[in-house]
């Protein structure tokens, strides 16, 4: 006979950390979508975002986690993410 299947649980299958894509456009205010939202999770992990839900919406507050985060790295504190800032996240974010 074969030994009876356990049963798996959540606890006994951790999931699949996310994995990172590119942040690939500018991001500012009142822009949306999933790359905001991969942006707002990493900014929440290094303690910037402290909005307690995943928005998925650039409003003030992640405008302003952005800027923090941006002075803390040397990057001209716009609260925007350009070129620049999206270069530096992207190489944080692999």
């Amino acid at each position: 006979m074969f030994p009876a299947k356990q049963p798996t649980t959540e606890s006994s299958n951790p999931p699949l950390p996310q994995a990172a894509l590119p942040i690939t456009r500018d991001l500012f205010l009142e822009v949306q979508g999933e790359d905001v939202a991969q942006l707002q999770r990493f900014l929440k992990e290094k303690g910037y975002y402290t909005y307690p839900e995943i928005t998925g919406y650039y409003g003030e507050v992640t405008k302003a986690a952005v800027a923090k985060f941006q002075e803390d790295n040397g990057v001209p504190p716009l609260g925007g993410v350009g070129p620049e800032t999206r270069s530096l996240l992207n190489s944080l974010m692999q």
